[in-house]
């Protein structure tokens, strides 16, 4: 296994419920064995979701694609935001998405 494999949680989220909950208390458990995860949202809204601010108060790594990548196309962001991160040693080993809509 990779030393400290880097694992982007992928979802679409707006409010809190149970995919929510979900990824919240995943992020936790991965951190807790010492994986690297950062959950990305693929669209911003406002006022901040709760489980962004959530997520921060873990101090757990968060981005989001549409403020990071405004002016490529959806369904490129994911594929910019990847190459952005290999180039500073950060590539995911896993993108695990959560939902059907995760809104590209």
């Amino acid at each position: 296994m990779l030393p400290n494999p880097m694992i982007w949680l992928l979802l679409d989220s707006r409010s809190f419920g149970g995919i929510e909950t979900h990824v919240l208390e995943l992020a936790k458990g991965l951190v807790a064995h010492s994986y690297q995860v950062k959950v990305v949202f693929s669209n911003e809204y406002h006022p901040t979701p709760p489980l962004e601010t959530a997520l921060n108060q873990c101090s757990i790594s968060t981005m989001t694609l549409s403020r990071e990548y405004p002016n490529i196309h959806p369904l490129l962001r994911l594929k910019e935001a990847i190459y952005s991160a290999e180039q500073n040693n950060q590539r995911p080993t896993v993108i695990h998405t959560h939902a059907t809509r995760v809104a590209f």
